[in-house]
């Protein structure tokens, strides 16, 4: 350590020692009740943990993770000894986790629609099956949806690209909204644990969720290009 790093260093640690520091660099709208918390477990001479948001020296908000423990003065009021975590990187993965949680959910909503199609069809019956999304979901051709759907979540491109030529060489524009439809429904019985293709990662059915919903929005007047064009350039994306 250089001489002016170590003076730097000990600068900053005076600093923290001085009287009212810590208060007055803990977040406004949590400083009020982690300073309660502090003062009444340190007078019940309990150890404790905090949470809580500071201010950096450039403005920036550090989420703050304080593990303190009440040693009992001699002949004055207890004092603290204990860790200062910083967690900023973990709450963010959280809030991230979050986010995309809710992404996931709003792209469950975006398909129900294609999934609304199906459950028309199969009005009446007790569960939606495989032979019912085929006979609503498969184009004129021998294209099977939900054999495409595994090769694309097991990123085999070769084959996902080769079916879904072959699906497309014989589709009506309709007929990729029913495609879909049909790899949605496909996702959600693998999340369930059915059928015979077993579970897909949450991640990844996270993934192909999101490009169904792009595809879908830009198949409904938001892009130039051809259904057909639209598709597979999510699904090269998805491959990749």
């Amino acid at each position: 350590m250089t001489r002016r790093l170590a003076a730097a260093v000990l600068a900053a640690l005076a600093a923290w020692l001085q009287p009212g520091f810590w208060s007055a660099h803990v977040h406004p709208d949590d400083r009020e009740q982690a300073q309660r918390e502090c003062e009444q477990a340190t007078a019940r001479g309990e150890d404790h943990v905090l949470c809580y948001r500071m201010l950096a020296a450039d403005g920036s908000v550090v989420w703050m993770t304080d593990r303190a423990r009440v040693l009992p003065g001699q002949e004055g009021p207890p004092r603290l000894t204990g860790l200062m975590i910083d967690i900023t990187p973990t709450v963010e993965l959280e809030a991230a986790l979050r986010r995309a949680a809710d992404e996931w959910t709003r792209t469950f909503d975006a398909l129900d629609a294609e999934i609304g199609k199906v459950l028309a069809f199969a009005a009446g019956r007790g569960e939606v099956v495989e032979e019912d999304i085929r006979a609503v979901c498969v184009a004129r051709g021998d294209v099977d949806p939900f054999q495409l759907a595994e090769t694309l979540v097991r990123k085999d491109g070769k084959a996902c690209l080769s079916l879904f030529r072959r699906f497309a060489a014989a589709a009506e524009p309709d007929d990729y909204h029913k495609l879909n439809g049909a790899v949605a429904w496909f996702l959600r019985s693998r999340i369930q644990g059915k059928g015979r293709a077993g579970g897909v990662t949450p991640r990844r059915a996270a993934e192909i969720f999101r490009a169904l919903s792009r595809i879908d929005r830009e198949m409904k007047g938001e892009s130039r290009l051809s259904p057909a064009q639209v598709y597979e350039i999510h699904l090269l994306s998805l491959l990749s």
